[in-house]
């Protein structure tokens, strides 16, 4: 979508009024998180990361991901293969949490 010249992305996927590190959480991980985060701070000089915020919004996340993989295992028709890597998935999600 562009207005007045510029380009507006917008994310339409689970819309909500949120502070940034909800999408930050994404990018932590990234090799190019602290150039990205300098850009952005230099275009919203007032910004400064909340740590705490990032932390909830990261484990919230996990917590999600643990809910779906339990979900396709209990309620999905998984082939074997399918059962393998979800239970795959789900115990690095726990891995994680767990320390």
């Amino acid at each position: 979508m562009e207005s007045e010249e510029q380009l507006v992305l917008i994310d339409w996927e689970g819309l909500k009024l949120a502070p940034v590190e909800a999408d930050l959480m994404f990018l932590v991980d990234k090799p190019y998180f602290h150039t990205f985060l300098k850009m952005y701070q230099k275009t919203h000089q007032n910004f400064k990361l909340n740590p705490d915020a990032l932390h909830f919004y990261q484990g919230r996340r996990k917590l999600e991901d643990i809910g779906e993989f339990m979900e396709q295992l209990l309620f999905d028709s998984l082939n074997e293969q399918e059962r393998v890597v979800t239970m795959n998935y789900l115990k690095e999600e726990l891995r994680t949490i767990s320390g």
